[in-house]
């Protein structure tokens, strides 16, 4: 760019035009300004149902028409630009809505997000996601199941609350932190296990589950841990807790503790499809089952063998139903 200066006294401009020409400067001036700020100033698209916000390379999610219904898959991409965040209050009372699919490209769910979306059933939250904010889940009444992803490190105040079907709850192994009433009044969670990296589980946060009669302690007891963390649960709630985890005494949370017996010895296995085998030590008077799972979460029972005192060989002929099977021996009560 050239910068003339122009000497406008020397050239008999009266004080008055000179003034009127410094005026328009600075008009214009502010108008570079103004360009500048509209220029950065991030965009709102609408693409029904959903409205985005465009913000240089990235976009965020802010708001879904409440009339949506059904099952709904946000795009991971607008306009090729990466769909990163749910921004809070976004899908706020959208009932209508039964399932909802987030994509791998996202990162964050704020606030609120998906709030009172009362028919909510199922909703799936990527591995990338490192935050969920605080109500995310608030009064999903609905849902029956959720997996916290391992990228997660807290489950903020209140997420879960008041979602009275939730059955099912697997926390991610990279939990530190349970904020308070983060599951409270979750009236159909019949068991929960808290993984190992748990070191904080603030005041309310099981209260009110009152189909809650199993938590499992995978690791030792939390350093800071809230009151009424489990008030209101069933009068036969138990604590699990394994061999040697420290922190725990006959009670804890006003729970009674009981120790996890060792894990079986699983002495040689076959790994073949079929037939498959196992062999593990037994007591003579004691009964044992064999389980199958393909993905941890559901067991069913393949088989039974009585202890005999001394090692035992379990053989499954049968072929496995799924390409990666588990198996597991447990002790019948």
């Amino acid at each position: 760019m050239i910068i003339r200066i122009i000497d406008l006294f020397s050239r008999g401009i009266s004080d008055n035009k000179i003034n009127k020409f410094d005026q328009v400067i600075n008009r214009f001036k502010q108008l570079k300004i103004i360009l500048l700020y509209i220029a950065f100033v991030p965009s709102i698209v609408f693409a029904d149902p959903l409205t985005y916000k465009v913000d240089g390379e990235t976009v965020t999610v802010v708001d879904c028409d409440e009339s949506a219904s059904g099952k709904l898959v946000i795009p991971s991409s607008y306009e090729d630009k990466p769909v990163i965040s749910i921004e809070g209050y976004a899908f706020n009372s959208c009932s209508g809505l039964t399932s909802v699919t987030v994509p791998d490209s996202v990162t964050s769910i704020g606030r609120f997000a998906f709030g009172y979306c009362s028919n909510l059933t199922s909703v799936t939250i990527p591995d990338n996601v490192t935050s969920i904010g605080q109500d995310a889940f608030w009064g999903c009444s609905n849902l029956l199941s959720v997996t916290i992803p391992d990228s997660v490190t807290r489950i903020e105040n209140m997420t879960f609350r008041n979602c009275g079907n939730l059955t099912s709850v697997i926390i991610g192994n990279k939990v530190k932190s349970i904020g308070r009433w983060a599951f409270r009044d979750c009236s159909n969670l019949t068991n929960v296990t808290i993984p190992e990296n748990v070191t904080q589980i603030g005041s309310w946060a099981f209260s009110g589950c009152s189909s809650l009669k199993s938590i499992t302690f995978e690791g030792n007891a939390p350093s800071s841990f809230g009151s009424d963390v489990f008030k209101n649960l069933p009068i036969e709630a138990t604590i699990t807790v394994t061999a040697g985890a420290t922190g725990f005494d006959e009670t804890f949370g006003g729970l009674p503790v009981q120790i996890l017996k060792k894990k079986f010895a699983i002495k040689s296995f076959n790994s073949h499809a079929a037939p498959f085998s196992l062999t593990f030590e037994t007591k003579s008077d004691s009964t044992y089952i064999i389980e199958a799972s393909h993905d941890l979460k559901n067991w069913g029972e393949i088989g039974e063998v009585q202890g005999t005192g001394s090692s035992v060989k379990f053989i499954e002929r049968r072929k496995a139903l799924f390409p990666k099977q588990y198996y597991r021996v447990k002790k019948a009560e």
